[in-house]
């Protein structure tokens, strides 16, 4: 019975793996039969026994209940750093399949796909994802599935999103295009746009063939009433075709004259005539708003060639112009001569004044300036008093064939001509 004791308990240490010494166990043995009597030995034994049962049950219950907190545990340090990585964050790549991942990754962020996993790839993931927990330093590996372990010990697979790989620009298949509208006024652009992702638009418009990745758009002009849209695939066969439709355009015309003057002020003017009265529209004289006066008429103070548009819009919101070119020949210069005679048989070369000052009808001062000292030779603001050629000064006549400045301030502008004007006067004498 010693022996079979003895033997129970080096099982029971072995299976948990502590030492067994032979020698303390036959001093132990040596004690208990000196001291004990085969009554107190037989009782020694069976005490002996029923402590080292209830060690052992005490022992294997442990044993029993520590895996479960083992994988408990397991699964609690694997699953908070899952918990914890942002939606958006990518492991790091370990191969293609990954790579292909985080380039969609850094090209698109809007497009995306749910994958689901096969049974063999979920059990990798797993022991992929333990490792990297027992691991110092863990290495990212790459997130198909998120497993969960159900109260029943197996194994329920949680999809997540995943990011679908573009396409390369190469295997886009082609689409049709966005048109803003089919429906255009004259000399309106037509816009085509390709919104889709992962597809290339290529269109034919007039003759003329291009394509469009994501996001672009063409602008087209000279577009007529037999323009259509046709959309192409990668062997130039048509898929689609678009036709274009364009509102009436309205007759507009009208003359323009330069080089004229207003018989009531004496401005220069550009003459309007043959307008088509159907239409209520804007003018512009060199891109800047202007209107005509009650002689249809646009007043216009300086040489070279300027540009009239007449703009108009009718009931479709279309918005039309009808544009002209006229050239004036000098700057404005308040119709003023360059000469005068004193001695003249004709009353107008005797005096000299600006003829638009007798027409303005605003207040002014005009003088006549000694180019050689500045001095003023002669200062009036009454349009009835003209320069007869004397010198105020000397009370003389001034000298012949010397040239001599004049010089007018508008004391206010009209028509927004300039205020300011000066130009050269002679004194000739008659032969």
């Amino acid at each position: 019975m010693k022996d079979n004791l003895e033997n129970i308990l080096k099982d029971k240490l072995e299976n948990f793996e502590l030492p067994y010494e032979a020698s303390a166990w036959s001093q132990m043995q040596a004690k208990l039969d000196a001291k004990a009597s085969p009554t107190t030995s037989r009782w020694y034994w069976f005490g002996g026994a029923a402590v080292i049962a209830i060690l052992s049950s005490l022992l294997v219950m442990t044993w029993d209940t520590h895996p479960e907190a083992q994988q408990q545990r397991s699964e609690v340090e694997v699953s908070s750093p899952i918990e914890e990585q942002p939606d958006n964050v990518l492991p790091t790549p370990q191969n293609d399949e990954t790579n292909l991942v985080s380039e969609e990754k850094e090209v698109n962020q809007n497009e995306v796909v749910i994958e689901y996993a096969p049974e063999k790839e979920v059990a990798t993931e797993k022991r992929k994802e333990t490792t990297k927990v027992e691991s110092e330093k863990p290495q990212a590996t790459p997130i198909t599935s998120v497993m969960k372990q159900s109260e029943e010990n197996k194994l329920v697979e949680q999809p997540v999103i995943d990011l679908q790989p573009e396409k390369d620009v190469n295997e886009l298949v082609y689409t049709t295009g966005i048109i803003g509208s089919t429906l255009l006024c004259y000399n309106d652009e037509l816009v085509i746009r390709n919104n889709s992702l992962n597809h290339k638009v290529r269109a034919r418009v007039n003759g003329k063939t291009f394509e469009l990745m994501h996001n672009e758009q063409a602008k087209i002009s000279n577009i007529t009433a037999a323009t259509q849209v046709e959309y192409l695939n990668a062997k130039n066969e048509v898929i689609g075709v678009e036709y274009i439709s364009l509102h009436e355009k309205p007759n507009l015309f009208f003359r323009a004259e330069a080089n004229l003057f207003n018989e009531r002020n004496g401005l220069p003017v550009i003459q309007i005539s043959n307008t088509n009265e159907v239409y209520t529209g804007q003018w512009y004289l060199d891109g800047k708003p202007t209107s005509l006066n009650e002689n249809d008429e646009i007043y216009c103070y300086t040489k070279g060639a300027h540009t009239l548009n007449y703009e108009v819009s009718d009931m479709n919101g279309c918005t039309y112009t009808e544009q002209k070119t006229v050239t004036v020949d000098k700057d404005f210069n308040l119709m003023a001569n360059n000469a005068l005679n004193p001695e003249s048989i004709i009353p107008e070369n005797r005096t000299f004044l600006p003829e638009s000052l007798t027409r303005m009808n605003v207040p002014f001062t005009f003088r006549v300036i000694d180019p050689s000292n500045g001095g003023v030779m002669y200062e009036t603001n009454d349009v009835t008093q003209p320069w007869d050629g004397i010198d105020i000064r000397t009370g003389q006549l001034a000298k012949y064939n010397q040239t001599f400045i004049w010089q007018v301030s508008l004391e206010k502008s009209i028509e927004n001509a300039p205020k300011t004007y000066r130009g050269d006067v002679v004194l000739v004498q008659k032969r």
